[in-house]
């Protein structure tokens, strides 16, 4: 028992020094839009069939682990906490929470990426989004300068694809597609 015990602690400490994680949290929806370390989705809505508005909103608060050697990224996990998810409109919010997303059933939404990732190109991610995986096209982009690296991309989700149920209302319609953003600085 004590050689398995010890075994066990060896691969966790093992690990710890292998895996690195980012963490985002933020407290109100303009910090988490001008941070660093962010994710961004974009929507259009268009109501009465004439005008069409946009709208950013923002993850606040969730954490990606990864796992890089020789410059090369792998095992990317990215849990959102799914209520931290603000679009800076408390109406539009209480909708995605409780209809759209259903947040009390499916607190988290995970995107998983097993690598290596290849940069200035699409790599197939997992999402997990209301207990159910699908595949998504993320692409990615990597920078450097002196002190960081800059990971950033951007991926096009359809809430049909994901089985989302729509968010229209009578007056708006809302557009299928969903654009995400994200960057992270290392």
């Amino acid at each position: 028992m004590k050689n398995i015990l010890i075994g066990f602690m060896t691969i966790l400490f093992f690990q710890s020094l292998y895996a690195k994680e980012l963490s985002l949290n933020y407290n109100d929806y303009d910090s988490a839009h001008s941070g660093d370390k962010k994710i961004i989705f974009h929507m259009e809505s268009t109501k009465a069939g004439l005008i069409t508005t946009s709208f950013d909103g923002v993850v606040k608060e969730g954490s990606i682990v990864y796992k890089e050697e020789k410059g090369q990224y792998r095992d990317v996990v990215i849990r959102i906490k799914a209520m931290s998810l603000d679009t800076d409109n408390d109406a539009r919010n209480e909708k995605m929470y409780e209809e759209t997303l259903t947040v009390k059933k499916y607190p988290e939404i995970i995107v998983s990426l097993k690598g290596p990732i290849k940069f200035n190109q699409e790599n197939i991610a997992i999402i997990k989004i209301r207990g159910q995986e699908y595949p998504i096209k993320i692409f990615m982009r990597e920078s450097h300068n002196e002190k960081q690296t800059l990971i950033s991309g951007h991926s096009n989700v359809s809430i049909k694809a994901l089985k989302i149920p729509d968010p229209s209302i009578w007056i708006a319609s809302v557009r299928d597609l969903v654009e995400i953003k994200f960057t992270f600085v290392l």
